[in-house]
């Protein structure tokens, strides 16, 4: 059997583009093995990326279900997976219990303070219980009060900046995007994880919303998350859905205004300039997105009208990417990880 310096473990769409930019820079000394879950555009992403992986196991929005295929994947990992000396992975359990079994380091990068705070399900709080058997946990370091308070087996590190930094770090604009994907002025908009279980069943806002952006005439560019999401902006005219998967940063980056109900792309377009609206169904925000808040580069609501107002008045808005501040910060990652191995 063959075995590898490094087992990385990735099981939501966000993943791929962290996981991309490191393993760049890792594979130029280190042999890397990939597994992955089926979930959204993973599969497409690691194709874009030419990230080979074992892909298997998927997601649900059933909780049961998705309950009983975290644990069944959990299991799989154990003989799927070839020897290994260090294991990486992001907000995802799954590779913890292989790392332990085969005593083997465990590096656990984390943003999601959120769960910490919110006492949702049962399920959800065996996630966080398992995730605090990792050897070494690297969190943003506005997120450090709150880890170093749950996390303390583990060796908690930090770095500055924002997990979307490490890949903007190496993003260059197509300057043929719009043209190449038909798109002119538009607004990306892309709901909740509904399915998540942090989440825990709030409604959608998204009808409300594309239904105003129809009402303003401004075209939307619309994400589904999970399976049934189209059901969402079903009948508006407004609404364009890729028929395959595009660059999110080129998306972010050229929009007039970023719209989701989870985190990721409105930290994407924060950093890139752009207008950046977070509808996350719970006043408990992540420290990453307060931060971000707090300097002025995004906001959070689920009023409607605020919603609308906030793109209209920042239509024209200069960009303003942090692409230095991105390298910066991937830099420092990078020098986390040498240091630790």
């Amino acid at each position: 059997m063959e075995h590898y310096d490094f087992w990385v473990d990735i099981s939501n769409t966000p993943q791929v583009f962290f996981f991309s930019s490191i393993l760049k820079s890792l594979e130029e000394k280190y042999s890397i093995f990939i597994t992955a879950r089926s979930r959204g555009e993973i599969e497409a992403l690691l194709r874009m990326f030419k990230m080979k992986s074992k892909v298997f196991g998927r997601d649900y929005r059933n909780s049961l279900l998705k309950t009983l295929s975290i644990g069944t994947r959990s299991i799989q990992l154990l003989y799927k997976v070839p020897k290994f000396d260090i294991a990486l992975s992001f907000e995802n359990p799954m590779p913890i219990l292989t790392a332990r079994a085969r005593r083997k380091k465990f590096i656990l990068f984390l943003d999601n303070d959120v769960k910490l705070l919110t006492d949702n399900s049962g399920v959800q709080n065996l996630e966080t219980q398992i995730k605090k058997l990792s050897d070494i946990v690297v969190v943003p370091k506005v997120s450090y009060e709150l880890f170093q308070k749950a996390y303390k087996r583990s060796k908690v590190l930090t770095y500055d900046g924002y997990k979307e930094h490490i890949y903007i770090a190496e993003y260059d604009p197509d300057k043929e995007f719009l043209a190449k994907n038909g798109l002119d002025e538009y607004v990306v908009v892309r709901p909740e994880a509904m399915a998540s279980l942090y989440v825990n069943g709030n409604e959608s806002l998204v009808p409300m919303i594309i239904k105003r952006l129809e009402q303003e005439k401004i075209k939307v560019v619309y994400l589904p998350r999970d399976p049934g999401d189209e059901k969402l902006v079903e009948g508006y005219r407004n609404v364009h859905i890729p028929p395959h998967p595009l660059n999110g940063l080129d998306l972010a980056y050229y929009a007039k205004a970023v719209l989701t109900g989870s985190g990721t792309m409105a930290r994407e377009a924060a950093i890139l300039g752009t207008p950046a609206v977070s509808f996350f169904p719970s006043r408990a925000l992540l420290s990453v997105d307060q931060d971000l808040i707090n300097r002025g580069k995004m906001i959070h609501t689920r009023d409607v009208n605020e919603v609308i107002t906030y793109i209209k008045m920042n239509w024209d808005k200069e960009k303003k990417a942090d692409f230095q501040e991105s390298k910066s910060v991937k830099k420092q990652v990078l020098q986390l990880l040498d240091a630790i191995i």
